[in-house]
């Protein structure tokens, strides 16, 4: 047969790759309607020659990159499959990206695009990078099973959708610095070689890295996720950046693994999301034998634990019973408030005079308030308003705190004798107290 035969008898068959069905299940969908180029494959479905500096390499290279501008200039960006030796489409505006099992074997390239529907990359295998600054996606990107050998970069780019890369593959850095992205992000059962940055990113919804792997380390400064945080069985062989993070939602560690150190100053948003951070942080560094670094995070755990005792709702709806369809469950609704309010308060000098039991500096500063404010108190009730009855005062103040011995028992009746009781009171206190978080601070 000549080859001219040959060619018309290809054109008259079809391609026997045979795409994804709806359920993303292999082989089950449509067959390729492009005519075969070769051992019944068309052009973009069939293989490129291992040796990239032969000539029928970069002949094949450039048959196949003359249908991929076909293609795209018809507005058909469905290259399911498509072995191609690269991509470029920055700056292009187009309405969808389907390169579901596609094999890039250099660099795929997006930069600055505009994609109007989705972007699937689904078990494709990219050997270069993959590049999608500034990029606008408007609706989801699926990277599910994708293999990348080198780095991702997703900086400042913004998804209107969900963000999926469930147990892609990223064998260089994945950067999503600034990005934007709608919905939830998912990163369960993914290989990050190298580290994974999301400072200042934006997520509408929930971030998973279940079961993930990264490699180096990971950071999160700065991003506002609205929804949960999820690192549960994840092993991360470097460390964990959470400076300034804002999490709306829960944060989940458990089971997770992580090699070197935390820092999660600043931490803000829902207070069980920042005790959740804080005391990882407090696990992590303790585990370093870090002490100060611990006991850091485990004031901000203990800090943020008391803003879950704070009463989160109404005092006056829950007395008004008529509004209720049974008004006996207000009961426990107003004990439950009580219990909330007093828990709250009454934790107030725990926090801020022993410092959560970790810092003795505070007792210190505490008990030199207390002298103060009992010297004026003193001053004030004696009515001598002179720099020397200050002075006195302010000294009988310190001796009633430090020894009370002697000044309760004549102690006189009136305001004078009242406030001399409650300091001589107070002051003792104080003592045990710095004694005892110096015990636990210093003799472990």
């Amino acid at each position: 047969m000549s080859p001219d035969s040959e060619s018309q008898t290809n054109e008259l068959q079809r391609c026997v790759y045979v795409f994804r069905d709806k359920n993303f299940a292999k082989g089950k969908g449509e067959q390729c309607s492009e005519p075969v180029y070769s051992d019944g494959k068309c052009i973009l479905h069939i293989g490129l020659p291992d040796d990239q500096s032969r000539s029928e390499y970069k002949d094949l290279a450039a048959r196949k990159a003359e249908r991929v501008a076909e293609k795209a200039a018809k507005d058909d960006f469905n290259f399911e499959g498509a072995i191609l030796p690269s991509i470029d489409f920055s700056e292009w505006s187009v309405p969808n990206l389907n390169f579901v099992d596609a094999s890039i074997w250099e660099h795929a390239l997006f930069e600055g695009a505009t994609i109007n529907g989705n972007v699937s990359f689904v078990g494709a295998t990219i050997v270069g990078n993959v590049l999608f600054r500034d990029a606008i996606i408007k609706k989801k990107a699926s990277f599910w099973e994708a293999s990348i050998k080198g780095r991702a970069s997703f900086v400042n780019v913004k998804i209107g959708g969900r963000a999926s890369f469930v147990k892609a593959t990223i064998e260089d850095n994945a950067y999503f610095e600034e990005a934007c992205i709608g919905e939830y992000a998912s990163f369960d059962g993914a290989t990050i070689n190298g580290e994974a940055s999301f400072d200042k990113a934006r997520i509408g919804g929930n971030v998973w890295f279940d079961n993930a792997t990264i490699k180096e380390g990971v950071w999160l400064n700065g991003v506002k996720v609205k929804g949960h945080v999820s690192f549960e069985g994840a092993k991360i062989g470097g460390g964990a950046w959470f400076r300034q993070a804002s999490i709306g939602g829960d944060a989940s560690f458990e089971r997770a693994e992580l090699q070197k150190e935390i820092y999660a100053e600043g931490v803000s948003g829902a207070p069980q999301a920042q005790a959740a951070i804080y005391r990882k942080a407090k696990q992590v560094w303790s585990g370093l034998g870090d002490r100060d670094k611990a006991d850091y995070y485990f004031y901000h755990e203990m800090v943020a634990k008391r803003e879950l005792k704070k009463p989160t709702f109404s005092f006056r709806d829950a007395v008004h019973r008529s509004e209720r369809k049974n008004p006996k469950d207000d009961i426990p609704s107003i004990k439950k408030y009580v219990r909330s309010y007093a828990e709250y308060f009454l934790e107030w000098p725990i926090q801020h005079v022993t410092g959560y039991w970790v810092y003795p500096a505070r007792v210190i500063r505490a008990f030199a308030i207390f002298v103060l404010c009992f010297g004026f108190l003193f001053w004030f009730i004696a009515q001598d308003f002179t720099v020397t009855a200050l002075d006195d005062s302010v000294w009988c103040s310190f001796l009633t705190l430090f020894n009370p011995i002697g000044k309760i028992e004549n102690a006189q009746p009136g305001l004078f004798g009242a406030v001399t009781v409650i300091a001589g009171f107070i002051g003792p206190l104080t003592w045990p107290v710095f004694i005892a978080i110096l015990a636990k601070k210093y003799g472990r």
